[in-house]
């Protein structure tokens, strides 16, 4: 009974290590910066707002994803006045360094590989109580992985035809370089097809600012805990 009662007791203590809590960024329709730094074109508006602060990374995905290298935008996009519907494919939307050098957004699951719950203090608890212990941590840190590729999708900009009135918002998920401090130069770029004329709307979003760089933000031991794991 003692054995039956520890064992429920380690089940309920290991499911809880691994969880993933994230809120929802507000709409950028309410964010006054991103209105003042609109980009609009032929009736199209675009605003983005990159996230780089820790406390935000931490409330909106409940991970510092800078650190691994990954970087949130959050996008919304009006058709104020163009008499068309406009085609937008998130396969047109990329992030340009200041060389040209063109990234296109990742998947979720390319954002999973990236920044996954570790398994490593999965094995921890193995060696500690054994195969009781390993099992249902490893359920439970691919169940929380789950759980956090289904919530970024549920999020993530979506593809569709954007009507004159319409409006659409979701986040977009870039790599950038280990050691990028300034996003002076960098750009958000956004292509839409008029369905009418076939014609292509290219609107482009100027990023400005600093931010600690993603090779900074992380602990040396952690890094060190990932490459075992990997």
């Amino acid at each position: 009974m003692k054995r039956l009662l520890f064992f429920l007791v380690l089940v309920i203590f290991l499911t809880g290590c691994a969880s993933h809590k994230a809120a929802r960024p507000p709409d950028l329709t309410y964010d006054l910066k991103a209105q003042e730094n609109k980009a609009e074109k032929e009736g199209i508006v675009l605003m983005a707002k990159y996230f780089h602060l820790k406390s935000e990374l931490e409330t909106y995905f409940d991970e510092d994803l800078l650190k691994y290298g990954v970087m949130p935008i959050q996008i919304n996009l009006q058709n104020k006045s163009h008499p068309n519907p406009v085609v937008l494919n998130t396969a047109g939307i990329n992030l340009i360094d200041p060389t040209g050098t063109r990234s296109p957004l990742m998947s979720s699951q390319q954002v999973i590989d990236k920044a996954k719950k570790s398994y490593w203090r999965s094995a921890g608890w193995g060696v500690a109580f054994g195969i009781f212990g390993l099992i249902p941590s490893l359920v439970n840190v691919s169940n929380t992985n789950k759980k956090i590729q289904a919530d970024y999708e549920s999020r993530m900009l979506k593809s569709g035809n954007l009507v004159c009135g319409g409006m659409t918002e979701g986040l977009a998920f870039f790599t950038i370089p280990e050691d990028l401090s300034d996003l002076s130069g960098w750009k958000l770029a956004v292509v839409l097809k008029d369905i009418k004329n076939t014609e292509d709307i290219v609107l482009e979003y100027g990023l400005s600012g600093t931010l600690i760089p993603p090779k900074d933000r992380k602990p040396k031991s952690e890094e060190e805990n990932r490459e075992e794991n990997f």
